[in-house]
């Protein structure tokens, strides 16, 4: 699914989670986007994640529920993520 650039995007419905061949999700500069839903913690099909340009503290705290992503760009992030030790538990670096 690509929402790229869609910069008014605030939230994504909890519906997504149930999306159930969703394999890559690009929400790159998508800079208002708050958090993922919790839902899409679950969702085996999920794999990747595009987010270049987001660095809303509280969105970055909000992916390290992804159990099952293996990629994640995180491209134009202007400094260390806010927990280290969450990304490598997350997405097993």
């Amino acid at each position: 699914m690509n929402l790229e650039g869609c910069c008014n995007l605030k939230i994504l419905p909890e519906s997504i989670g149930n999306v159930k061949s969703l394999e890559t999700l690009n929400i790159s500069r998508c800079s208002q986007l708050e958090k993922l839903p919790e839902g899409m913690g679950d969702m085996e099909s999920l794999t990747e994640l595009l987010a270049d340009g987001i660095e809303n503290e509280q969105f970055l705290s909000s992916i390290g529920q992804l159990k099952y992503a293996r990629r994640l760009s995180l491209r134009g992030y202007s400094s260390a993520p806010p927990s280290s030790s969450l990304f490598q538990h997350a997405f097993r670096i």
